[in-house]
C-alpha cells in the first residue's frame, strides 16, 4: 500500500509537471460526449477518444450524447464548450474480456456476459466502486460511480451471472499498465441473467480455476496471516484462502468451510473473495513439523543455490536470528530472519497479540509454521514469476520459541560508543586548542606587561640617577648662591637701596628656580607616570603640596592613550595651578576635573581662594614664573589657557590641549 501510494504520488507529480510544460499548447475538438466522470467527460471524435478535464463553470452545460466543440489548453483542459446538437449514443457490440483488456474497443460501447467475482471501493477515490467480471475468456475490471451503483448493490451481484453493457476505456494515468477496463454509465447497464445462490456454501466442490462461479471446500486451518489463511483439506490439499471484506479470519486448528472464486497461484489453486463458515471443531491436530535449515530451502536434488519448492506448503521448524526491526512497522508482525546467512521471512501478523514488537534485533528464535515459497504476480511479459523468498507462518504463539536474547554489545551500540568517544575526543581537542589559544594570549599579555614593567623600571632608575646628579650639582650650587644673596642683603644693614632691591628680586627668582628644581627632582624620583589611572596620578602629583587644603580630583581621561610628554605636561600644569592656589590664593578647597571631549583634553582647577586680577598679576620681573611656564608648555602643545578670577571670588583656570598634538603624541 505504501509503495502504491508513493507510485501514485510520483506519477501525479509527473503528470502535473507535464501539464505545466504543455500549458501553452491549445486544442480544439468536435465530438460526442459518451460518459460523465464528474470532473472529466469522455469525448469521441471521428478519429479518436479522450478524457477531457471539465472545470466547474462548464458543468451543467452538456449531457451525455451531446455533440460539442471544445477548446482548451495543455493536456486536455477545457476552457470553452459549445453544444452543437445531439446524436443517438453508439450501439454496443458483443465482445470478450480478452479483447477489452487488449484495447480493441477503447472508447466504444461493448456488451459481454460473466460472473461478478469481486467488489471493492476505490482506495484513492471513494466515490468510485470497482468489480471484477469473470468470463470464459478471462477476467476484466469495471468501474462505476457510487451514486449510480452503491457498494451494497454491487455486493448483491456477487456470484451472479450478469450481462454488462459499458464503455471500454483505457486506465487513466498510473493505472495504464493494467490495460483497459469497462466504465458503467448507468445502472440499467447491468442486467442480472442468473441470481447468485442464496446459500454460498451450496456451491459445487472446488475443482478447477476455469469455473467462474464460487466453489466450496472444507478443511482445517493450519496457519493464518493478516489477509489470508491456509487450510488443509481432507484430500490432502493445502490451499490459500483470501476472505472477502468483513469475513472472519479463523485461528489455527479451526475447522472451516469456505466458498470463493478459484484462481491459480504459481503452484496450485487458491480461493479469493471467500465467505467463511467456522464449523464445530473435533480437536483437530496440526501437522507435524519437519526440522530444516536454510540450506535445505536453497538446495535441490540436483544443484545448490536453487529454490527448493518441495517445502512449499509443508510445516517446518527453522532457527534464525532477527536481522532487524519489522521492515514495515512494529505492528505489522513481519520479521526478517537471518538463517545461517540465508534470508527467511516470518509472518506473525495472523497471531492474536503477536509478539513481533517485543522481539528485538539480534534475538535468536526457533519458529514452527507453514513454509511458503512467495512469487511475484505473473504478467504476460514474464515467462516465470520472479521468486520473492520463503515465508514461514506460525500457527500459534507457542510456535515461536526464544533461544537467546540479543547481546547487549550490539553493533549499533558499539557504533554509539565509538561515536560518543569520538565526540569526547573532539570536544577535548577543541577545549585543548581553546586553552592553548587562551594561554598564548595570556602569555603575550604577561610578556608585554613584563616588557612595559622593565621599561618603566629602567625609566625610574634613569630618572633617579639624573635626579641624584642634579641634586648633587645644580641644587647644591643654587643653595650656595641663595646663601650668598642672603649674606649680601644682610650686609646692607637693612637699607632698601637699588642694589638690595635687585638682590631681593634675585633671591625670589632663585627661590622659584629652586622650587621648580625640587619639583623636577620629585618628578624624576616619583612613579607617578607609571600610574594606569590619571585621577590617581593627579592625586599623587599634588599630594606633597596639598597641606591642609581639601582637594577633590575627577580626571576622566584614559591614561593608556596619553604619551609620556602629554601626561607630564598635564600633571605639571595641574601641580603648578594647585600650588599657586594654595600658596598665593590661600585656598582651602580645590576642585580638579578633566575629560576627553571631541578629541581634545579639557581640564580645570577651581579654588575658593582670595583671587587676583589676571591683568595685574605679578610676572617674571617680580620673580613669579608660574603662569609664564604654563603658557610656554601650552604653546609647545598647541594648547590654550583661560583664567576666570576676581579679587575675593576665587579662581577657575581652564586648560585645553589641541586634538592634533594629542593624537600625534599618542601615536608616538
Amino acid at each position: 500500500m505504501k509503495l502504491l501510494s508513493t507510485t501514485v504520488l510520483s506519477l501525479s507529480i509527473l503528470t502535473v509537471a507535464l501539464s505545466i510544460a504543455g500549458e501553452d499548447k491549445a486544442f480544439e475538438f468536435t465530438g460526442q460526449i459518451l460518459a460523465d466522470e464528474e470532473s472529466v467527460f469522455i469525448l469521441r471524435t471521428e478519429k479518436r477518444g479522450m478524457r477531457v478535464n471539465c472545470p466547474e463553470y462548464l458543468r451543467g452545460r452538456w449531457t451525455c450524447g451531446d455533440v460539442v466543440r471544445v477548446r482548451g489548453h495543455g493536456e486536455f483542459n477545457a476552457d470553452e464548450l459549445e453544444v452543437l446538437g445531439r446524436r443517438q449514443m453508439p450501439d454496443a457490440v458483443d465482445t470478450t474480456a480478452r479483447r477489452v483488456i487488449g484495447g480493441e474497443h477503447d472508447y466504444n460501447f461493448v456488451r459481454l456476459r460473466g460472473v461478478v467475482a469481486s467488489v471493492t471501493s476505490d482506495e484513492l477515490d471513494p466515490k468510485w466502486n470497482w468489480f471484477v467480471l469473470r468470463t470464459d475468456s478471462g477476467a476484466v475490471s469495471a468501474s462505476v460511480l457510487s451514486r449510480i451503483l452503491p457498494l451494497g448493490t454491487l455486493q448483491g451481484f456477487m456470484d451472479a451471472d450478469i450481462e454488462l453493457t459499458a464503455l471500454a476505456t483505457p486506465f487513466s494515468s498510473w493505472r495504464k499498465p493494467l490495460g483497459s477496463h469497462l466504465l458503467v454509465t448507468e445502472a440499467a447497464s447491468v442486467k442480472v441473467v442468473r441470481n447468485a445462490t442464496a446459500n454460498p456454501f451450496s456451491a459445487p466442490p472446488l475443482a478447477s480455476a476455469s469455473l467462474p462461479h464460487r466453489q466450496c471446500i472444507s478443511g482445517s486451518v493450519i496457519a493464518a496471516s493478516r489477509t489470508r489463511f491456509f487450510i488443509h483439506s481432507p484430500d490432502g490439499r493445502i490451499l490459500s484462502v483470501r476472505p472477502a471484506d468483513g469475513q472472519p479470519l479463523p485461528d489455527a486448528k479451526s475447522k472451516v468451510c469456505v466458498s470463493g472464486f478459484a484462481e491459480m497461484d504459481p503452484f496450485r489453486l487458491r480461493l479469493t473473495d471467500a465467505v467463511v463458515r467456522i464449523e464445530p471443531n473435533d480437536a483437530t491436530s496440526l501437522p507435524e513439523a519437519t526440522d530444516i535449515t536454510a540450506e535445505d530451502l536453497f538446495t535441490t536434488e540436483f544443484m545448490r543455490n536453487a529454490v527448493n519448492t518441495d517445502y512449499h506448503g509443508r510445516t517446518v521448524r527453522i532457527r534464525g536470528t532477527i536481522a532487524g526491526t519489522p521492515f514495515s512497522d512494529p505492528s505489522s508482525g513481519i520479521l526478517r530472519l537471518d538463517c545461517d546467512g540465508r534470508p527467511v521471512t516470518a509472518d506473525l501478523s495472523g497471531l492474536a497479540g503477536h509478539p513481533a514488537a517485543d522481539l528485538a534485533a539480534g534475538t535468536r528464535i526457533e519458529i514452527t509454521g507453514l513454509c511458503l515459497a512467495e512469487f511475484e504476480n505473473a504478467t504476460s511479459t514474464v515467462a516465470f514469476p520472479p521468486f520473492k523468498g520463503f515465508t514461514v507462518l506460525p500457527r500459534t504463539a507457542s510456535d515461536i520459541r526464544l533461544l537467546a536474547r540479543p547481546p547487549w554489545w550490539t553493533p549499533f551500540r558499539f557504533l554509539c560508543v565509538i561515536a560518543g568517544l569520538l565526540a569526547v575526543i573532539v570536544a577535548i581537542l577543541i577545549w585543548n586548542r581553546a586553552l592553548n589559544i587562551l594561554s598564548e594570549r595570556r602569555g603575550r599579555e604577561l610578556y608585554r606587561e613584563q616588557i612595559e614593567h622593565a621599561g618603566a623600571e629602567l625609566k625610574v632608575e634613569e630618572r633617579t640617577r639624573l635626579a641624584v646628579e642634579l641634586h648633587d650639582s645644580i641644587s647644591q650650587t643654587l643653595t650656595g648662591v641663595s646663601l650668598q644673596i642672603d649674606s649680601a642683603i644682610s650686609a646692607g644693614g637693612g637699607r632698601l637701596g637699588p642694589v638690595q632691591q635687585m638682590l631681593r628680586t634675585a633671591r625670589q627668582m632663585l627661590t622659584s628656580c629652586r622650587r621648580e628644581l625640587r619639583c623636577c627632582l620629585w618628578d624624576l624620583r616619583s612613579r607617578t607616570f607609571e600610574e594606569k589611572d590619571m585621577t590617581e596620578a593627579v592625586r599623587r602629583t599634588i599630594a606633597p603640596h596639598s597641606g591642609e587644603a581639601e582637594i577633590s580630583v575627577r580626571f576622566n581621561v584614559p591614561r593608556q592613550i596619553l604619551s609620556e610628554s602629554t601626561a607630564h605636561t598635564v600633571l605639571r600644569i595641574v601641580r603648578e595651578l594647585t600650588v599657586n592656589a594654595i600658596r598665593h590664593g590661600k585656598s582651602t578647597q580645590i576642585r580638579i576635573a578633566g575629560e576627553l571631549r571631541d578629541g581634545i583634553i579639557h581640564f580645570s582647577v577651581r579654588d575658593n581662594g582670595c583671587g587676583f586680577d589676571p591683568g595685574s598679576a605679578p610676572g617674571p620681573a617680580q620673580g613669579h614664573f608660574g603662569l609664564l611656564g604654563i603658557r610656554e608648555r601650552l604653546s609647545q602643545s598647541k594648547g590654550a589657557l583661560n583664567i576666570q578670577s576676581a579679587t575675593g571670588k576665587g579662581t577657575k583656570i581652564t586648560v585645553s590641549l589641541s586634538a592634533g598634538e594629542f593624537k600625534d603624541e599618542s601615536q608616538a
